[in-house]
């Protein structure tokens, strides 16, 4: 047999430490890896302006087991104008209602990759469709994964919609990850998108996205802390008044109050110094008024 020289000796340590860093680096990826999958998404294909819908959610996971707890992380891809009711998830890791994630606060596994501004890491890996946006929900307890190829654990989730005033056609996404993950790997997070709904009997929109009328949009975000944006349109150029209330209809701020052009506006409202709880904003103009709901959360 032929013997090795001292350099052909030093190269196959070298391979061998090289398929050993190999193999070891598949195994910390599996060992942290195997976020669930969506195994089925239904949804309606129509819904009415101002109605509430449900979609229901079948997640999986078939491994690899993980000991250590984690948060779920559940991203919803809506219209502007459309609001989240309950988020609700039952099965392999109990149940309970998902809590709105603001941006502005950490996830349930701090220290991680991603600890803030999920949304907008989801928006930079999916980006939402015009006239939508991500807003993005976890669990309201920890779990641990008990999944192997031979136990698939099972997930349902039960997401009430309140579906907005703008008619049109729109394409729902859903997505999923925990807490404790990032986007450095594909196996870490996944996304059912494209889930199409048609919205009638609301405000009518063009064809480039402009609403063809009078339209107050639904804050964003909401819920909020401590800021959010309200965007509105205006048909003909007209004079504003915008103003926010507390639940008991006390004035608390005037966002506007002059003469503006057609179009576009969109204002920041802080609400730093005030109660966490329910306020309102009103749109008012000489043709037009509407208000809607929104929702401060410390």
């Amino acid at each position: 047999m032929k013997s090795l020289t001292k350099e052909g000796g030093i190269a196959m340590k070298a391979n061998v430490l090289k398929l050993v860093s190999v193999i070891t680096l598949v195994i910390i990826l599996a060992l942290v890896s195997g976020c669930f999958i969506f195994e089925d998404v239904e949804q309606p294909t129509t819904a009415t302006a101002g109605s509430q819908i449900q979609a229901h959610l079948t997640l999986s996971n078939d491994g690899p087991a993980d000991t250590n707890p984690k948060y779920g992380i559940i991203g919803l891809m809506i219209p502007d104008d459309w609001q989240i009711d309950s988020v609700y998830y039952s099965g392999a890791y109990g149940t309970g209602f998902c809590t709105y994630l603001n941006p502005d606060s950490c996830d349930g596994n701090p220290g991680g990759a991603v600890d803030y501004r999920w949304a907008a890491r989801i928006d930079t890996v999916y980006p939402a469709d015009t006239l939508m946006h991500w807003i993005v929900y976890q669990s309201n307890q920890s779990y641990t994964s008990s999944a192997d190829t031979n136990n698939i654990d099972y997930v349902d989730l039960y997401i009430d919609f309140i579906v907005g005033d703008l008619n049109g056609t729109y394409d729902i996404g859903y997505f999923n990850s925990n807490a404790g993950l990032d986007f450095t790997d594909s196996t870490y997070y996944a996304a059912s998108l494209n889930h199409t709904i048609e919205v009638t009997g609301g405000t009518a929109v063009e064809e480039n996205g402009i609403v063809d009328s009078y339209f107050l949009s639904q804050n964003y975000p909401n819920p909020f802390n401590p800021t959010t944006t309200i965007s509105y349109t205006l048909e003909n150029n007209t004079n504003v008044v915008l103003t926010v209330f507390d639940v008991l209809g006390r004035k608390i701020n005037e966002l506007v109050n002059g003469a503006q052009v057609a179009g576009n506006h969109s204002v920041n409202f802080s609400a730093e110094n005030l109660s966490t709880g329910i306020y309102f904003y009103e749109l008012r103009t000489q043709s037009f008024t509407d208000i809607r709901k929104m929702v401060y959360m410390k």
